[in-house]
């Protein structure tokens, strides 16, 4: 049972910073002062929310990358009506597009993590 108060001085812009770490952590002031006292692991809520955001932006990369590669080996891929999503056999320069365009998103994200 946790029954002893520990007192610190402190600026306000300073606590104004552990509030937002804390924040951060989705932990209350005092778990987080006491987690990191302690040597207790701590995650990062906004680095779980971006790797998120990067499985996501893998997912949809691969769905492109899947499709892509089925409409390559359609065999009828030569005739101007084959069309992938609302690309045909001339305009599949546009998908290319799209998938470096999910490429450097992906980047950012990851960029973001460290």
């Amino acid at each position: 049972m946790r029954d002893k108060l520990l007192t610190i001085k402190v600026t306000e812009e300073e606590l104004k910073k552990l509030h937002k770490q804390a924040q951060n952590c989705g932990m209350k002031l005092s778990m987080y002062l006491r987690s990191l006292g302690l040597n207790y692991p701590i995650n990062s809520i906004i680095d779980q929310m971006t790797l998120n955001e990067l499985l996501k932006a893998k997912g949809d990369l691969g769905r492109m990358g899947g499709l892509f590669k089925m409409w390559l080996t359609n065999n009828d891929k030569k005739q101007a009506t084959a069309t992938l999503g609302s690309h045909n056999y001339f305009s599949i320069d546009h998908l290319v597009d799209d998938i470096e365009k999910k490429q450097e998103e992906l980047l950012d994200i990851a960029r973001r993590l460290f």
